[in-house]
C-alpha cells in the first residue's frame, strides 16, 4: 500500500454519509493543519473482504484537501463532523498557552476551489484542493478562561444547525451555527454540594463532576427532547426538555404531547411550539422560548443505589456514556407511528452504557416511555436580539431525586408519560442496571495507579459491590479475568462473559461527537495537586453506539478496540409487553431477569502502537463501522462479525445460524404460533431479506483520477457504474420501498379494524 501519510493525522472523525475526515499537519514545517476528506463507504462496500472484522484503510484515496482561512494554527486534539459532513468542529488549545482552550468551526459546505499553485500538500496531488472558512466559537468565553476544559462536543441528532458542549465548570451549552459568538442556551448544572449562583454549598468530601453527555434516543415522545449526563462517580442524570430554537418535530407527535399535557408542560409546549395549534403542516419548528418562572430540573441520579455509581475516588472515574437507538428500530421500522396506538403500544427501550477509566462497563435499560420533563421554580436569564426575539437563555439547573427503578420497569400511564410537571420525589427513574462487564485494558506491567487490590476478580467469579467499589486501573491481570463469571447487579445471577475485554482511549470520540476524557475535571481552584496528577494517569474507555443495531457498541482503548452486543433489548420489550397483556401489571421479577441474554464481546483490533483516534462512520440506513487510527499511521475499519442482518445482501456476514447467535436470537424460545408467524414473515419479506444483488462492480480505469465526464473513457465508466447501481441498489431500494409501503397500508387497515 502506498504511504499516504496517515501518521501525520492528529485526529479523525466521520459523518453519516460515509466520509472520513482527518486533521493532518501540512508537512511544510509551518505547523498548520489541513483537513483530508476520504470516501470510506464507496471503498469498503466494494472492496474484497469488505465484511471482515478488521479491514485496512491505508489505501483509501484522499478526495479533497481543505485549507482553512484563517489557518488552523492551534494544536488540535479532537474533531467532530456534522451528520451531513457540511461542517467540522475542532477542539484544541493555543500554542502560546496550552491552558487556553480553542473551539472552532470549519465551513466545508461553503468551501471554494483553491487557486492554482496554492496547494501545499504534495502527498495527494490527485485530490481536489479546497479553501474553507474557519470561525471561532464563543471566543470571548474560551479565550478569557484559561484552565477551562472542553470535555465533550456533539452535534444535535435532530438539528443540523446545533451542537452542544460540556465544559469543566459544569456548564452544558447549546450553540446555533448561525450565531457562534454566544451560546443559544446555557445550563449551569448544580449538583448537591457544589457552588450555586445563590451561595456556596460544598460537601466535606470530593464532589463529583460532569464528564460526558449523550442526547436522548430518537422516539415519539419526550425522550427526543432530553439529554443524558454522566458524573465522575458514574451517576446518570436526565435533563428534559431541551429544544434547540428552530428544531422541527412531527406535528402528530407534538399534538399527542399537547393533548395530554398539563400545567408547566402545557405552558412550555405552547411557548416552544405555538404553531401546533394551527395544524398547517406535518412538521412544526420550535420558536425561541423560555418560561419566566420555571427551569428544567436535573433528574437523578437515575441509577442511584446501584453498582454503577461508585464512591468518588481518583482510582477510577466514569468517563464515557453512549445511548443506543430504541428497541423499535431492531426491525428496521424505527419509531414509525401508526396513528394513535393507545394501549397497543409496546414498551420501548434503549440501552444506556457507562464506562469507567478502569475498564468497567455498565449496561442499563432505559425505558423511553418513562422519560418525562420536570421543572423547578426559577427565573431564567435571557438576551434579546434587535427584533425583540429571544436570542439566548441561561438556566440555573438544580437536582431533583428520582425513585429507584429496582422494583421493576413498569409502563407509565399515558397521561403521566406525556404531561410532565413539577418536581416530585416520587418521580420513577426510567433506568435499570442489568449488566456489568469488566474490560481488558491490555495495560503493560506497572501501568496505572498503584492499588492494593491486585485481583479485581476473586476466584468465586461474580463481581460483588464490595469487591468493585475500589477498583483501579492498576494490577489488572488480563489472563486472570478470562472466562470468569459476572453478576448482573439487578438479578444476582452469575453471567459468563467472553474472554478479553474492552479498552480506553486518550480522547473520547464518536460519530458526530467526542469527549476529552477525564483530564481537567477538577476546578481551576482545586487544592489537591496530587489528585490532579493522578487524574492525568487514568486510562479511559470510549464507547461508540452503532446506529443501525440497537444494543451494539464499540469500545476503543489505547491498544485496540472491541465490539459489544447487548442482546436483551428486544427480549426485555417482549417480556414487559407480555406482562402488561396479562392484566395484572406484574413485571419480570429478579429471577426472570437472570434469564435475559448475556452480552457478547468480540475483539476487533489489537494495536501494535497506541491508538490515536477513533470514530463511527455511517448511519442506520447505510450501516456503520468504527474507524481507528493508530500512532504508526495504520488506519483500520472495524465491524463486529457478522456485519449485518440482511441475509445475502451486501451487509451480510457469516451464515444465518452464526448471525442469529451473535444477535441473541437462538436463545429465544418461540411458541408454535410465533414460529409460524416468523416463517410467514420470512416468506413475505424474502426479497428484502436477501438484500441487493451481489454483482461485481465495473473495473476502474487506471487513470480514473484524471478522467472527467467529457472524456470517452470517463463517460463509459460513469455509464457502467450507473447501470451497476440500477441493477443492484436502485432495484432493491425501489422494490423494498414498494413492499413496505404496501405493508404499511395493510397495517393501517388491520389497526383500524381492531379498534
Amino acid at each position: 500500500m502506498p504511504d499516504l501519510g496517515w501518521n501525520n493525522v492528529a485526529v479523525i472523525t466521520g459523518d453519516e454519509t460515509g466520509r472520513l475526515f482527518g486533521v493532518a499537519r501540512s508537512g511544510n514545517g509551518d505547523g498548520h493543519y489541513l483537513i483530508w476528506v476520504a470516501d470510506v463507504s464507496a471503498e469498503t462496500l466494494q472492496a474484497p473482504g469488505a465484511q471482515d472484522a478488521n479491514t485496512s484503510l491505508n489505501g483509501v484515496p484522499i478526495t479533497q484537501v481543505v485549507t482553512a482561512a484563517p489557518v488552523i494554527d492551534f494544536d488540535v486534539t479532537a474533531a467532530a463532523a456534522s451528520a451531513d459532513g457540511h461542517q467540522l468542529l475542532l477542539v484544541g488549545s493555543t500554542r502560546q498557552d496550552i491552558n487556553v482552550p480553542v473551539l472552532a468551526l470549519v465551513d466545508l459546505y461553503g468551501s471554494q476551489p483553491a487557486s492554482a499553485g496554492s496547494s501545499n500538500n504534495s502527498s495527494h496531488p490527485a485530490a481536489k484542493q479546497r479553501l474553507a472558512s474557519l470561525l471561532h466559537v464563543h471566543q470571548g468565553l474560551y479565550a478569557e478562561r484559561p484552565g477551562l476544559r472542553i470535555l465533550q462536543v456533539a452535534w444535535h441528532p435532530s438539528s443540523s444547525r446545533h451542537f452542544a458542549t460540556l465544559t469543566s465548570d459544569n456548564r452544558w451549552r447549546l450553540y446555533n451555527t448561525n450565531n457562534l459568538a454566544e451560546a443559544e442556551q446555557t445550563y449551569a448544572l448544580h449538583l448537591p454540594g457544589t457552588q450555586t449562583s445563590l451561595g456556596i454549598h460544598r460537601s466535606s468530601g470530593p464532589t463529583p463532576r460532569f464528564t460526558a453527555f449523550a442526547f436522548g434516543p430518537l422516539a415519539a415522545g419526550w425522550a427526543s427532547l432530553s439529554v443524558m449526563l454522566l458524573t465522575s462517580d458514574g451517576g446518570v442524570y436526565l435533563l428534559c426538555p431541551v429544544a434547540p430554537f428552530g428544531l422541527r418535530m412531527s406535528a402528530s407527535v407534538l399534538q399527542r404531547l399537547f393533548n395530554s399535557a398539563e400545567g408547566t408542560a402545557h405552558a412550555w409546549l405552547l411557548a416552544a411550539f405555538l404553531s401546533i395549534l394551527a395544524h398547517e403542516s406535518e412538521a412544526v419548528s420550535a420558536r425561541p422560548h423560555m418560561l419566566e418562572t420555571a427551569a428544567p430540573a436535573l433528574q437523578g441520579p437515575l441509577n442511584q443505589d446501584t453498582d454503577s455509581v461508585k464512591p468518588h475516588t481518583t482510582n477510577s472515574l466514569a468517563c464515557t456514556l453512549a445511548v443506543s437507538n430504541t428497541s423499535g428500530n431492531i426491525n428496521g421500522l424505527g419509531s414509525l407511528s401508526l396513528g394513535n396506538q393507545g394501549s397497543m403500544e409496546q414498551a420501548v427501550f434503549s440501552v444506556l452504557v457507562t464506562g469507567f477509566s478502569n475498564g468497567t462497563v455498565y449496561a442499563h435499560a432505559l425505558e423511553v416511555g418513562q422519560v418525562i420533563p420536570v421543572w423547578l421554580d426559577a427565573t431564567p436569564q435571557c438576551a434579546y436580539d434587535q427584533t425583540g426575539e429571544i436570542a439566548a437563555v441561561r438556566y440555573e439547573v438544580e437536582v431533583v431525586p428520582t425513585a429507584s427503578a429496582d422494583a421493576g420497569l413498569t409502563p407509565v400511564p399515558e397521561n403521566a408519560q406525556q404531561s410532565g410537571g413539577a418536581a416530585s420525589a416520587d418521580n420513577l427513574s426510567p433506568l435499570l442496571l442489568l449488566d456489568a462487564l469488566k474490560i481488558n485494558l491490555h495495560l503493560p506491567p506497572g501501568a496505572g495507579i498503584e492499588s492494593p487490590d491486585d485481583d479485581l476478580f476473586p476466584e468465586a467469579g461474580p463481581i460483588s459491590p464490595a469487591d468493585s467499589d475500589e477498583e483501579s486501573d492498576a494490577g489488572y491481570d488480563p489472563s486472570a479475568a478470562r472466562g470468569r463469571g459476572l453478576v448482573s447487579s439487578s438479578s444476582g445471577q452469575q453471567r459468563q462473559r467472553c474472554s478479553g475485554g474492552l479498552g480506553n482511549s486518550r480522547i473520547n470520540r464518536s460519530a458526530g461527537g467526542f469527549g476529552v476524557g477525564v483530564i481537567g475535571l477538577l476546578d481551576e481552584d482545586a487544592d489537591d495537586d496530587l489528585e490532579d496528577r493522578q487524574l492525568q494517569q487514568l486510562h479511559r474507555v470510549t464507547l461508540h453506539a452503532a446506529p443501525e443495531l440497537p444494543g451494539r457498541f464499540w469500545a476503543c482503548h489505547d491498544q485496540g478496540c472491541w465490539g459489544v452486543n447487548v442482546r436483551w433489548l428486544q427480549q426485555l420489550s417482549s417480556k414487559l409487553s407480555a406482562a402488561a397483556a396479562d392484566g395484572d401489571g406484574d413485571v419480570p421479577q429478579q429471577s426472570e431477569r437472570g434469564a435475559l441474554l448475556t452480552p457478547s464481546l468480540q475483539e476487533l483490533l489489537v494495536s501494535g502502537s497506541q491508538v490515536k483516534s477513533s470514530c463511527v462512520v455511517g448511519n442506520a440506513l447505510l450501516g456503520s463501522s468504527c474507524v481507528v487510527l493508530e500512532g504508526s499511521g495504520e488506519l483500520s475499519i472495524l465491524r463486529p462479525t457478522p456485519a449485518g442482518v440482511l441475509g445475502e445482501g451486501v451487509l451480510a456476514g457469516a451464515d444465518a445460524a452464526a448471525e442469529d447467535d451473535v444477535l441473541g436470537l437462538l436463545d429465544v424460545q418461540l411458541t408454535s404460533d410465533e414460529l409460524d408467524t416468523k416463517s410467514r414473515m420470512e416468506d413475505f419479506y424474502a426479497d428484502i431479506c436477501r438484500g441487493p444483488r451481489r454483482l461485481p462492480p465495473p473495473p476502474k480505469p487506471q487513470n480514473l483520477s484524471e478522467l472527467t465526464a467529457a472524456d470517452p473513457a470517463g463517460l463509459k465508466y460513469l455509464n457502467d457504474m450507473t447501470s451497476w447501481l440500477v441493477a443492484t441498489h436502485v432495484q432493491f431500494a425501489t422494490g423494498a420501498h414498494a413492499d413496505l409501503v404496501e405493508r404499511l397500508k395493510q397495517l393501517h387497515s388491520e389497526v383500524s379494524r381492531s379498534q
